[in-house]
């Protein structure tokens, strides 16, 4: 993601601490006036990241879940949403122990950045 600059950087542990199985971190860069907003899930393990994806996608007082499956795989496992009144792009994905959300409402091509966080997920894997 060259030329993109991180201009805020937060992180939480779930309420029960890393036994509950879960890490956050926020991540919001920009470029001139372009801003996206990164959430990186670390789960304790691939199931727990599957799990914490699902619920993601059921946590709606909606009457029409508007999240669909990705023309091109991401990840394991991957959805964008496709509300016609939304004017923000989100897309969510999982990869190994990792769910992540990105979102921007004024990125003209989010899909590419979403590729390059996932290229760079998959050339970092490191042996546990």
């Amino acid at each position: 993601m060259i030329g993109w600059k991180i201009v805020d950087v937060s992180n939480e542990v779930s309420p029960a601490g890393r036994t509950k199985g879960f890490r956050d971190f926020n991540f919001q860069l920009s470029q001139n006036d372009q801003v996206i907003f990164i959430k990186i899930t670390d789960a304790i393990n691939p199931d727990s990241a599957r799990d914490a994806f699902l619920r993601k996608l059921n946590e709606t007082s909606m009457p029409e879940i508007f999240q669909k499956s990705t023309a091109e795989l991401i990840g394991t496992v991957s959805v964008e949403d496709s509300s016609p009144t939304q004017k923000t792009q989100n897309y969510m994905w999982v990869y190994k122990n990792i769910l992540f959300e990105v979102s921007s409402k004024n990125v003209s091509s989010l899909l590419t950045q979403v590729k390059d966080i996932q290229k760079y997920a998959e050339n970092s894997l490191t042996a546990r």
